[in-house]
């Protein structure tokens, strides 16, 4: 059995003590020590999940952005192409009249030409006929 005697109550005051002692020098300055980096790392997390916030609010404004900038790049192209398909048609048109133009020319020359070359051959046929029967014939026709 346990008999409470004087070496009982002098265990007590010297655990008490030795207790005040650690809870001084060890506990205290471990307690607070563990606040401090529990403080510490909630604030690292909560500045983590902060930053991760912030990641993806500018990773939502940068998809908004390339996606407005495509947007307008593809009106910009399709505006190019537009102008120039209008271009095209232009250059197009306009060397369609130049090729008709030089095609009509071509032809009143070539028209011009025949006239030229049929009254030289009608003024000239009837002396060359006229010729040809004289060979032919061995005399002068009158």
């Amino acid at each position: 059995m346990i008999s409470i005697d004087f070496s009982l109550v002098v265990q007590i005051v010297l655990f008490l003590i030795l207790w005040s002692i650690l809870r001084r020098v060890l506990f205290g300055p471990v307690g607070r020590l563990m606040a401090e980096r529990e403080r510490r790392t909630e604030g690292a997390h909560a500045e983590a999940r902060s930053m991760v916030e912030e990641g993806k609010e500018l990773q939502a404004q940068y998809d908004a952005a390339i996606a407005k900038a495509r947007a307008e790049g593809e009106v910009i192209k399709s505006e190019i192409r537009e102008e120039a398909l209008k271009a095209r048609n232009v250059i197009l048109s306009q060397g369609r009249d130049v090729a008709t133009r030089k095609i009509q020319e071509i032809r009143e020359e070539v028209q011009k030409e025949m006239e030229a070359a049929r009254r030289v051959a009608s003024t000239n046929a009837d002396a060359l006929a006229q010729q040809m029967a004289e060979k032919v014939l061995g005399r002068k026709l009158t």
